[in-house]
């Protein structure tokens, strides 16, 4: 397993490779009312990383921010 430098919220991390979204979501301390996004390059959508054990496999210098979830009704 090796680390890798992301960049959750503007903020620089050392994560492991592969990781989880739990991990991630601790990692930047992103609050349980928002939830984190991998930033996808062009015109496709932003990836939910979703806070479970599911695995991610991060990038060096890769991108993500979190954002507050809202329910419509």
């Amino acid at each position: 397993m090796q680390n890798q430098q992301v960049h959750i919220n503007r903020v620089a991390f050392q994560s492991p490779n592969p990781t989880t979204g739990e991990a991630l979501y601790a990692l930047a301390e992103i609050a349980n009312h928002e939830k984190l996004y991998r930033e996808i390059k062009g015109d496709q959508e932003d990836e939910l990383i979703l806070r479970d054990e599911t695995p991610v496999d991060v990038k060096e210098d890769e991108h993500f921010y979190s954002q507050k979830m809202f329910d419509i009704l």
